[in-house]
């Protein structure tokens, strides 16, 4: 699992989506309320990086706040 340099340096998962770019769209918004996230693909790699989910990850002690800044995002939760 990716390793975090704040707090803890534990990752909470918060959000599952269907594809790299909407990963990328939720990271933008987190990083615009100053959440810190990164995302993991599917090992292997998937052509294009389509259709497979991506899982969102951010540091634990922020999940929470991470949780409400996605409330009604698709894919969250």
């Amino acid at each position: 699992m990716p390793s975090s340099s704040s707090g803890s340096g534990k990752l909470a998962q918060i959000a599952s989506v269907r594809n790299e770019m909407e990963a990328e769209m939720i990271r933008g918004l987190l990083s615009e309320h100053g959440i810190p996230s990164i995302f993991k693909h599917p090992a292997g790699g998937t052509p294009y990086g389509l259709f497979f989910a991506h899982t969102i990850f951010v540091p634990e002690e922020l999940a929470e706040q991470a949780r409400e800044v996605l409330e009604g995002t698709p894919g969250s939760g």
